[in-house]
């Protein structure tokens, strides 16, 4: 990766652990993105992602604590995946955005979830609190604060706009408004301690 990318890097992940929430407030499309949204050929997940969809939720009772998770896939997709990974996992994006701050971010809008890039390197994946479903580690969970929380157990850290939980250099964030709804859930690198 080239010396004049990590500036930006940085800047995404600061943002995202320290008030990145004005990427919630990016307009989504009439009507919302939701994961019960019929699955346009184009867009399709993979094979195995879609498997995964049709077992249903897990049981808040019956999943894993945060000791045993990883954090390394939402929605089929890990902050390590290269764009040729992305494309066999979600296939083409419903649409592409351009960020109104980062330039040189584009976004991928899928029905289930929004992945930013830089440079052609995933920097997040999105899950809208709209949406009814998420899934963690091939694990499919209800897109419900308490249900999340129990899940996760206790937050590495409580930030004013949610709660963040970090596995090595990745981080899970669930943004909250003051209400304690679920604007959306956020999986990136987390590089500084």
């Amino acid at each position: 990766m080239n010396k004049r990318h990590w500036p930006w890097i940085l800047l995404t992940a600061g943002l995202s652990l320290c008030g990145g929430s004005w990427i919630t407030s990016v307009p989504q499309a009439a009507g919302g993105i939701t994961m019960n949204d019929s699955v346009s050929a184009a867009g399709a997940a993979s094979a195995k992602t879609a498997a995964v969809h049709h077992a249903g939720p897990v049981p808040a009772a019956a999943v894993p604590k945060a000791p045993s998770m990883r954090f390394e896939r939402v929605n089929g997709v890990s902050v390590s995946d290269d764009l040729k990974t992305l494309y066999e996992i979600k296939g083409e994006p419903l649409r592409v955005e351009s960020d109104p701050l980062l330039k040189h971010e584009r976004i991928f809008v899928y029905k289930d979830c929004r992945i930013g890039l830089y440079d052609n390197f995933i920097q997040y994946v999105s899950v809208p609190g709209d949406n009814a479903l998420i899934e963690i580690d091939g694990q499919i969970y209800d897109m419900n604060p308490d249900v999340l929380k129990k899940v996760l157990g206790k937050p590495s850290f409580i930030a004013e706009d949610g709660l963040v939980y970090r596995k090595g250099q990745v981080a899970l964030k669930l943004f909250l408004d003051p209400s304690g709804k679920l604007n959306s859930v956020h999986l990136f690198s987390a590089m500084a301690d």
